[in-house]
């Protein structure tokens, strides 16, 4: 990121002090608000019944990249577009990077610091493992992968508990254990195994519960998937993770509810929003299946990136569907910001399923008119911090539901 950039477009676009209300516009910043009225019976809403569940913004590793003054800009930006919660991975193979003695907690204590100072609540993720400890079964593999020995993850997690005990409250057992990307890389020799992540659950709960028996530990977000080629669908990946007893070691199901270019309320699809609690079988029913089903979702990534290859999802084109197949990969700004205005809605109407909700991410990481990768445009404001149509409408949602939280 070019810094200077970034605080340059921060400060003239008044996104620090008004999110979404830029002094320059460079588009039309349109604020959906008219899907949000009405929705299917199906999803449970009911018009005014919205609560506070909790909303922030997911950092992934980001806030660790970079220097001080560009975290401290990019967590005020956080809490002017009303997110009280910031989601950012400790990543394993840093901090113990040499050997299983020697820690550097630096970038985290940093981070840790300046979200206390904003009041910001932390959702820590522990993932990525040193090559030290997955000297055989997960060798192959990049640093996503896991570590042979779940008994080794549950140290690590006992002693980034016991640091940040006083700060971190909710921890979130790895990223996307369900995707092959985020267990080893697509290249690895071995695909995802939800009974080894079962055991990584279980050693990880028991030891951050030994540190601070009020923490609260969810399972690693699943993302969209079906089984095959070394991935698992999220409701096979939660129904195997059960059947292996486990079900005392959660306190809620992490799920990254992904669903462009449609809507998350569009029922041309199974797509994983509607797997949640709406299919049949279903995640929840799994739940219910195995005893669990008090648990809760936490939704901790959603978005929709504005750049990718091939057209973009839009209403004019039905949000994908008048040009399937396939539907497209990228949607445009209005539809982004559609996005947040409806799945913000569909959560906070349903308290007594989900438990919070993270929205992925704050800033791009690519120039608006280049493309290398769309995982790099999933941004509410563009890399130089200039607003999209989904900064004021991620505002704008929360306000209309219940306000900050």
């Amino acid at each position: 990121m070019d810094r200077r950039a970034f605080l340059a477009g921060l400060a003239a676009s008044g996104a620090l002090g008004a999110a979404g209300r830029p002094s320059r516009p460079r588009r039309s910043q349109t604020v959906v608000t008219g899907r949000a009225a009405v929705r299917t019976q199906a999803y449970g809403l009911t018009v005014g019944a919205a609560a506070p569940v909790p909303i922030g913004v997911a950092t992934g590793q980001t806030l660790a990249s970079y220097d001080a003054t560009t975290r401290g800009l990019v967590l005020d930006s956080i809490v002017s577009h009303g997110g009280r919660w910031c989601r950012e991975v400790i990543v394993w193979a840093e901090v113990q990077s040499v050997n299983s003695s020697t820690f550097d907690w630096t970038k985290w204590d940093a981070i840790i610091t300046d979200c206390n100072s904003r009041n910001l609540k932390m959702i820590a993720v522990i993932g990525s493992s040193p090559v030290w400890a997955r000297p055989t079964t997960y060798a192959s593999g990049d640093s996503t992968s896991p570590p042979d020995s779940a008994s080794t993850f549950g140290t690590f997690c006992a002693a980034a508990a016991t640091r940040y005990s006083s700060s971190i409250k909710h921890w979130e057992i790895w990223n996307e254990p369900n995707l092959k990307q985020f267990w080893g890389g697509v290249g690895a020799s071995f695909g995802t195994d939800p009974i080894h992540f079962a055991a990584m659950q279980s050693a990880a709960y028991d030891a951050i519960k030994g540190v601070d028996s009020t923490a609260t530990v969810i399972s690693g977000g699943l993302g969209s998937a079906e089984t095959t080629g070394g991935y698992t669908a999220p409701i096979d990946f939660i129904d195997t993770m059960l059947d292996q007893g486990i079900g005392s070691k959660l306190d809620g199901i992490g799920v990254h509810p992904y669903t462009y270019s449609v809507l998350p309320d569009s029922t041309f699809y199974d797509h994983i929003w509607r797997q949640m609690y709406l299919t049949t079988p279903s995640m929840k029913s799994v739940m219910e299946d195995h005893s669990v089903g008090n648990l809760k979702f936490w939704l901790t990534e959603f978005g929709a990136p504005t750049n990718g290859p091939g057209p973009a999802g839009t209403v004019a084109n039905n949000y994908g569907i008048s040009i399937y197949p396939p539907l497209p990969a990228w949607v445009d700004e209005q539809v982004q910001a559609q996005q947040f205005t409806t799945a913000i809605t569909l959560a906070r109407a349903r308290p007594d399923l989900f438990a919070n909700f993270m929205a992925w991410t704050l800033l791009d990481s690519e120039a608006p008119g280049t493309l290398t990768d769309r995982e790099k445009h999933f941004g509410i404001l563009e890399m130089d911090g200039t607003p999209k149509d989904a900064s004021a409408a991620f505002t704008a949602a929360i306000n209309a539901t219940g306000g900050p939280a």
